[in-house]
């Protein structure tokens, strides 16, 4: 399991009051994982292949040419088997250029990871100006307090008799990507060293993003669970106590239905309810609790 230190033991998610679908966290204590490749960073899953030519020259030469012929193909379709000769032959003397390799198998992997990998991102702020604007629809959504250790706990449990991959941590922020050690082996050729080390690339973005203060957690789920028709996975908590407290947004309009919805679901659970409202000294965002029974 990947985790990474973090002061507090709760983390944030931010919601907008677009539709039914964002109160699902309250009325069945369902967590959505969404597919690498929906969220909004292309730079997603994106790292730099670590090759050796000495490492490649030295196990080239053992290799079946029945079978390089067939891993070849799988980079260049209807290539022919004396082109694939010369191109082992080249490896095997140190005189290929290796970054069209590496290039092609970051993709390949990166491809395969955005397949299996479902991700929860959260943050570790409640107060982030940014985050309300731009995951709230300015101010006017909400958050949700979760307890981590709760969550984690939940789905460690559910996971643990299965072949799923489960991770966690904060992401690191940095301009260069991540690099992922690649060696041969004989039957299946260039494979990460460590099969788990693709996940690595989750939890690495670019500084550009730094002020999420992003929390993940990711599940590699080898098709099992299904994902939905919206190629999410639906994760039911089995911890009720898992949601400790709820955040309106400063223009969160309170005769909403769905903002009246949320908040007799949060009343039935004892989930207290808050109202972020602009500090009169500075730019910063403070929260006063919500007389919920105003509401009846």
């Amino acid at each position: 399991m990947h985790q990474l230190r973090m002061k507090s033991k709760r983390i944030y998610k931010y919601y907008s009051f677009n539709n039914d679908y964002s109160l699902n966290m309250l009325r069945d204590n369902e967590f959505y994982f969404a597919q690498p490749s929906d969220l909004n960073d292309p730079f997603e899953l994106m790292y730099s292949p670590i090759i050796e030519n000495s490492e490649i020259a030295r196990q080239f030469s053992k290799i079946d040419n029945e079978f390089w012929h067939n891993l070849t193909s799988m980079f260049v379709p209807c290539i022919s088997k004396e082109d694939s000769m010369k191109i082992k032959l080249q490896f095997s003397q140190e005189k290929v250029d290796l970054t069209n390799l590496r290039t092609k198998l970051s993709d390949r992997s990166s491809t395969v990871l955005r397949k299996e990998c479902r991700v929860f991102s959260t943050s570790t702020f409640k107060d982030s100006i940014l985050l309300w604007s731009n995951y709230s629809h300015s101010h006017q959504g909400f958050c949700i307090e979760i307890d981590i250790c709760k969550l984690i706990g939940s789905i460690a449990r559910f996971y643990r008799d299965t072949n799923c991959f489960f991770a966690h941590g904060l992401v690191e922020y940095n301009d260069s990507y991540p690099y992922l050690d690649f060696a041969f082996h004989p039957k299946f050729g260039l494979i990460p060293k460590n099969p788990h080390d693709g996940l690595i690339a989750l939890f690495k973005k670019p500084t550009a993003w730094s002020y999420e203060h992003e929390y993940r957690l990711v599940i590699a789920v080898n098709n099992n669970p299904k994902p939905d028709q919206d190629n999410c996975i639906k994760h039911f908590c089995d911890d009720k106590e898992v949601v400790t407290a709820i955040y309106l947004g400063c223009n969160c309009d309170l005769k909403n239905q769905y903002v009246n919805e949320l908040i007799h679901l949060s009343d039935a659970r004892n989930i207290p309810v808050y109202q972020a409202e602009l500090s009169m000294n500075s730019y910063q965002l403070l929260f006063h609790s919500l007389d919920i029974q105003k509401h009846y």
